[in-house]
């Protein structure tokens, strides 16, 4: 008999694993089920650049709000996001459609001081003044639009009125100072910043008074409306009191 003709049966399983491994290799690779990050990073994506439009927007109505629309450029956006020209261009193709976007959603950054997300601006008691400095008319008809209907039943003002409750919850508020009302004096003041600015007979003049208004109003509410401690302009919550001391007895 060929011996060589003769394979030990162990041999046949070994050459079985060895082709199916080669065959594994060679098989092309599954596409990844439905909900794997292949198919979240999209998604993920486009919040990035929604998120990174906003910030551009937001960086807009500040540099409109503090030297006026002239100085709203692509590099002077790029600067206060902190990002590059380039990714001004991606969201924003040219100077005009940057400011004409930020015209168009003015309401939005606005509602924004209504939120508690008012930290995104530099002086958020001087934004509205200070857009009003260039565009009066654009900024007391947004303001005016807002504020229209009911006032029990407008979600801008229901906005502001729990934005100030959360104050008082959080002991930001003076004792005996209604949240409903300080939210009603502070939007009022939205109007007092168009009827100041409408003081100044040139665009400077204009701007100066939009600065000393932020000023004031600042003063007003750290003054009348806040506890010690609490930063004008911030949304952080003061340092907590001091424990008192309770005296020995003796």
């Amino acid at each position: 008999m060929n011996r060589s003709a003769v394979r030990p049966a162990t041999e046949a399983p070994a050459a079985a694993h060895t082709s199916d491994k080669a065959a594994a290799k060679s098989a092309p690779k599954s596409a990844p089920p439905s909900g794997t990050r292949a198919v979240t990073r999209p998604v993920k994506q486009r919040s990035n650049a929604l998120r990174t439009g906003e910030q551009l927007l937001e960086a807009a109505v500040q540099i409109w709000a503090d030297e006026g629309l002239a100085a709203v450029t692509i590099t002077s956006v790029a600067q206060r996001a902190k990002r590059t020209r380039r990714t001004v261009y991606q969201h924003f193709p040219s100077r005009e459609i940057l400011i004409e976007s930020a015209r168009e959603r003015l309401d939005e950054q606005l509602a924004k001081l209504a939120t508690g997300n008012a930290g995104v601006f530099d002086n958020p008691y001087s934004l509205v003044a200070g857009l009003a400095a260039d565009d009066l008319d654009l900024v007391r008809t947004r303001v005016s639009d807002l504020l229209m209907g009911d006032v029990r039943n407008n979600p801008f003002i229901d906005d502001v009125r729990e934005m100030f409750r959360g104050y008082s919850r959080r002991g930001v508020l003076k004792d005996g100072i209604d949240p409903d009302h300080a939210a009603m004096m502070t939007i009022s003041m939205w109007f007092a910043a168009t009827m100041v600015v409408s003081l100044g007979d040139t665009p400077d003049e204009r701007r100066q008074q939009a600065r000393a208004f932020g000023n004031s109003f600042a003063d007003i509410m750290a003054r009348g409306a806040f506890v010690d401690g609490y930063r004008a302009g911030s949304h952080e919550p003061p340092a907590p009191p001091r424990a008192r001391r309770t005296p020995a007895v003796s």
